[in-house]
């Protein structure tokens, strides 16, 4: 199933992969922590395979238990006895900085040895917003402690702007998905900047006087969609000319 999701993401160039980091690894031994990411190596090479990593971005470090207000959690595993459970904490419960000190530093050099850091992206938490910002910052400097040189990303609070999360549709018969008309759409915007940028290899002029008709400014830009055809028209045309 991940490897037909992975297909489907290849095929409308998503190059960035939301991984969850945590559930991939296993804790070994408790005492003196010991970490294994076969489960994330097996992840990242089936998205590689399909054509569908260009960075690998690691999941939110922070969550929250519930809705946007709700109290903020750090999930962590806990090896109790001969089990290992992942459990979510409050960011200033001890264990967490204590896991953290120890999990970050191994992925750390799991990635250098696999020369994956320079593809590797990590979250901290999404949408910090209220008195979250503390325990964003606490955690956030922990990641830079254990993993330097790798970027940090976040999306800012957006309490007020409503968005679509789901851009595919569940094909449970074929364990795999549906591209939506959204999902066609952006693929046809990227496809348009491809276009774009092996025209702007062969004449970078006429790319740019191309790309300016279409998009003046950041406020000014086609919306006719039968205008905006024509352009494209004379993209294709000026790429199909020797």
């Amino acid at each position: 199933m991940v490897a037909n999701l992975a297909r489907v993401m290849a095929e409308y160039r998503q190059n960035i992969v939301l991984t969850p980091t945590l559930d991939l690894a296993e804790l070994l031994s408790a005492e003196e922590p010991r970490f294994a990411f076969e489960r994330f190596d097996g992840w990242v090479e089936t998205f590689q395979k399909a054509g569908a990593i260009g960075f690998i971005e690691g999941e939110h470090l922070v969550g929250r238990a519930g809705g946007y207000d709700e109290p903020l959690v750090v999930p962590i595993l806990l090896r109790e006895g001969e089990t290992v459970r992942k459990a979510e904490l409050p960011p200033d419960d001890p264990r967490v900085a204590r896991f953290l000190d120890a999990f970050l530093p191994a992925l750390n050099s799991h990635l250098e040895e696999k020369r994956w850091k320079g593809i590797y992206l990590q979250h901290v938490l999404d949408e910090p917003h209220g008195d979250e910002p503390a325990a964003y910052a606490r955690v956030a400097a922990l990641a830079k402690k254990h993993l330097p040189g790798v970027p940090t990303i976040d999306a800012i609070d957006a309490h007020d702007v409503s968005g679509d999360a789901f851009i595919v549709y569940p094909d449970k018969a074929r364990l795999s998905v549906f591209a939506s008309i959204r999902l066609e759409a952006m693929r046809a915007g990227i496809e348009d900047y491809e276009m774009l940028t092996s025209l702007a290899r062969r004449d970078p002029a006429a790319a740019d006087a191309l790309a300016r008709e279409a998009v003046a400014s950041f406020t000014d830009y086609v919306r006719d969609p039968a205008a905006f055809r024509r352009i494209e028209a004379k993209l294709i045309e000026a790429l199909a000319a020797r």
